[in-house]
């Protein structure tokens, strides 16, 4: 079923969940191989697909997201670099790094981080183990 979300900074996405089997773990191996190529390729387009881990039936979960406002227009580099980065990475690499670190690894300007961590802060969604992205 598809599923529409939107996210504080980042813009609308699109995900599609669809069941896959496979009849060994080496083909699992295959297919996790082929689809992290795949979303080398088609991430900084919009386009992430991640491959959930083999249940003892054999099969997985293949989930595509679509970066709806990528599709859109060309956000340009410093864009693209900012939400590729999800608030859990960003929590734990702060814990290391001065704030302007942050902001350049972030892929933003440095008023454009301060202004998201706070309001992530007050919605309670800074932690290191929120998985959506900055």
């Amino acid at each position: 079923m598809l599923r529409e979300w939107t996210e504080l900074g980042v813009g609308r996405h699109f995900t599609e969940e669809a069941v896959l089997c496979t009849a060994s773990s080496s083909d699992y191996e295959n297919l996790k191989v082929e689809f992290q190529k795949l979303n080398a390729l088609t991430e900084r387009h919009g386009t992430r697909y991640a491959l959930a881990e083999r249940q003892k039936d054999g099969s997985c979960i293949l989930r595509i997201t679509v970066l709806a406002d990528l599709l859109k227009r060309n956000a340009g580099p410093r864009r693209k670099r900012g939400c590729l980065r999800s608030i859990g990475e960003l929590c734990r690499y702060q814990e290391l790094h001065s704030t302007k670190e942050c902001a350049e690894y972030a892929g933003v300007a440095l008023r454009s981080y301060q202004r998201r961590v706070k309001k992530y802060r007050e919605e309670g969604k800074w932690s290191p183990e929120n998985p959506g992205y900055f």
